[in-house]
């Protein structure tokens, strides 16, 4: 693994969050462009988290370690690193504490596991009918209001997926449902960087 520059890391994510902080929210495609924002800073976090569990050969990567031979700079899986990376990495209790114990940003999950549940917007397809996985959806909506960071981690990053590959259109109504996926993201930014400054400097 090439030794992380811990200052440069920082320079990159206080740029790219003074930008998400600029961002106008009034204008709906603002929320979108914030939500976004965002993502270039997790983006990069979650996988500097990956880097560090591959060099200690963490469980979760053995199989990918096993097929990537001698292509030791190839990228860890992002789904699994952006969930159950960053739940493992950053430790399933803190990140418990950040998101269920923040009455804002516990608000923010209810809001959007509501919205799910009400059908109000959908994460999954069913790739048979092309219609909305209702069923899928409600399991892991059901796991993270229950208390499942990685079932959190994985609402965030499936919405994203939806919202990056322009697979749902830009809605008034989803305005609410992106400003709670955005608290949430911001303490799970935030405990990410804690954690990897913590580890480089202590390697």
């Amino acid at each position: 693994m090439n030794e992380l520059n811990l200052e440069h890391l920082d320079s990159f994510c206080d740029a790219w969050l003074r930008k998400a902080d600029n961002i106008d929210i009034e204008p709906l495609d603002g929320v979108f462009d914030r939500f976004f924002t965002l993502w270039v800073v997790y983006n990069r976090l979650y996988e500097e988290a990956a880097r560090f569990m591959l060099r200690d050969e963490h469980p979760i990567y053995t199989r990918f370690i096993s097929r990537r031979g001698s292509r030791i700079f190839a990228p860890a899986p992002d789904r699994l690193s952006a969930t159950k990376g960053v739940t493992l990495f950053c430790g399933h209790a803190s990140l418990r504490r950040l998101i269920y114990e923040n009455e804002a940003v516990f608000e923010g999950l209810q809001n959007v596991v509501n919205s799910i549940q009400w059908g109000e917007f959908y994460l999954h397809e069913n790739y048979e009918t092309g219609e909305p996985h209702i069923a899928k959806d409600r399991l892991v909506t059901d796991k993270a209001i229950r208390g499942d960071v990685e079932s959190v981690l994985a609402l965030i990053y499936q919405a994203r997926c939806n919202l990056f590959h322009g697979q749902k259109s830009f809605t008034e109504p989803q305005r609410a449902l992106i400003n709670s996926l955005i608290s949430i993201l911001i303490e799970v930014i935030t405990c990410l960087r804690g954690e990897i400054s913590y580890r480089a400097q202590n390697a």
